[in-house]
């Protein structure tokens, strides 16, 4: 897994999140390896926050600098997608 996430697209992060919440993979064993990726990732990440959310939620993560940063992304897309209108 975390041969994938090393030099993943955002949409690829963000279906590797999703797919490994879904399993209920033990997040020791691959999350913090690829929370770097994610970090990366964030500022390309537009439709995907929801999704990254969920995961984060569903595998009970506690970063809330994570979230925060999360958080401003969205804030961030949702003041693109106003000035697009």
């Amino acid at each position: 897994l975390l041969d994938l996430a090393s030099d993943a697209s955002p949409r690829r992060v963000v279906r590797l999140l999703r797919h490994g919440a879904a399993l209920q993979l033990q997040p020791a064993a691959w999350l913090e390896g690829m929370l770097p990726q994610l970090h990366q990732q964030l500022p390309n990440l537009r439709e995907g926050l929801p999704t990254v959310l969920e995961a984060l939620h569903a595998l009970r993560w506690q970063d809330h600098e994570l979230v925060e940063l999360l958080t401003e992304q969205g804030l961030i897309v949702t003041e693109d997608l106003d000035d697009d209108s």
